[in-house]
Parts: C-alpha cells; structure tokens; sequence
C-alpha cells in the first residue's frame, strides 16, 4: 500500500469584468461602459494523503484525509481549519489518463467570526500525453458550498492547457499552464465572488519509482 500526498499552493489572480452595449442608427454596437476589477493574493493551502494499493498498471484507486490551512486572504477562502475524507480514482493507458479526485471538508477551528465550512472539492482529469514532453490537460476546480445561505454555492470552470515535462538535475518536473472560464459562479447578494476567467500555473516535483 502505498501513500500518495498531494499539497496544492496556488496564486490567485481573478477578473471581474461588465461592459454595457447599446445599437447605433447603423444598427451597429457600441460600448457604453467598460469596467474591470482585478485580484491577486494567496489561495488556502489543501494537504491531502492517499493510502493507494497496488492495481495494476492502468489503476490508481486510493482513500485519504484532506486538511485545509487557512492562508487565503480572498473573498472564497475560508479562514478556518477544515478537515474530511478524500477519494481518488484514475484511469491511464496510452497516452491517456482520466479520472476524479474528491474531497469534503468540514472546518473545525479558525475564525469565529467566520462562517462554518461544509464544502466539497470535486477535481476531474483529462490527460493526453503529445509526446516524451508536452502534454494537454484539464484540471478544473469545482466546488460546492454546502453552506450557502441560497443553495447555489456552486463553482463551475471550463477549460484546460498546456503543460511540459522536463529534468533539472535528474529530478523530474513538470510545469503547466491552464486558462478556465468559470461558467458557474457562486454569488453573496447578488454580487459574483469571483472573476469570469481564472489562470492557472503549476509547478510539480514528480517522485516516480
């Protein structure tokens, strides 16, 4: 049995754009207003182990614990300590790999004045391996607020990138870049929480046997 961690760290950068359209005599458009707000600032650091046994070449199926630490300074972080299960499952063959990783938490320590957390983390893959280095993926990052006060506490992105595999000093490592249009979003009277297009970049330190 082996065991599998998984630490996710990331930089925020969110906007928050609305632009007001009107028709000229022509029948053609034109732009009334233009606004836009940006953010940028520190994501919520998620730990996660995975106890995984061996299935064969074409199976990762594992069963773990999920721990939020509260760093996040933005509108969608917690501030609260939150723990809960975590399931994953994996498929790969060829150059294809697919699968979901599922994670709830529940908080139990943290700011008082902060609302309690119940929030599940869904994270579907779809991998296609272009050649020794380069590499597609899609990773969105959907979550659902179990605790939002209209029920519609939902995050839903769409999207993908582009990722490469290299060495530096026979370590392995990958880095990727992924854009997502977040199609879903959740709201707080009647204001979105979130921008219309997140960026992703990541940097991963691979371990293989």
């Amino acid at each position: 049995m082996d065991v599998v961690d998984a630490n996710n760290f990331s930089i925020r950068f969110c906007s928050n754009r609305s632009l007001g359209v009107w028709s000229t005599p022509l029948g053609l458009p034109g732009v009334v207003g233009w606004k836009q707000r940006n953010d940028t600032g520190l994501s919520d650091i998620t730990p996660t182990a995975f106890f995984v046994p061996n299935l064969g070449p074409h199976w990762t199926l594992g069963a773990g614990t999920s721990v939020v630490i509260p760093v996040g300074d933005g509108v969608t972080d917690s501030g609260k300590v939150s723990v809960g299960p975590a399931l994953i499952g994996y498929y790969h063959r060829g150059p294809w790999v697919a699968g979901l990783r599922l994670v709830n938490v529940w908080s139990v320590a943290g700011d008082p004045s902060r609302k309690d957390v119940n929030r599940m983390v869904l994270r579907p893959l779809l991998r296609y391996q272009l050649n020794r280095h380069w590499f597609l993926r899609s990773d969105p990052i959907i979550s659902i607020d179990w605790m939002h006060p209209t029920g519609d506490g939902w995050t839903v992105p769409i999207g993908g990138g582009v990722g490469y595999s290299f060495r530096l000093a026979k370590q392995p490592m990958q880095v990727s870049v992924e854009g997502y249009y977040n199609a879903v979003q959740p709201t707080f009277s009647g204001e979105k929480l979130l921008g219309d297009v997140t960026i992703r970049t990541q940097l991963q330190i691979l371990f293989p046997k």
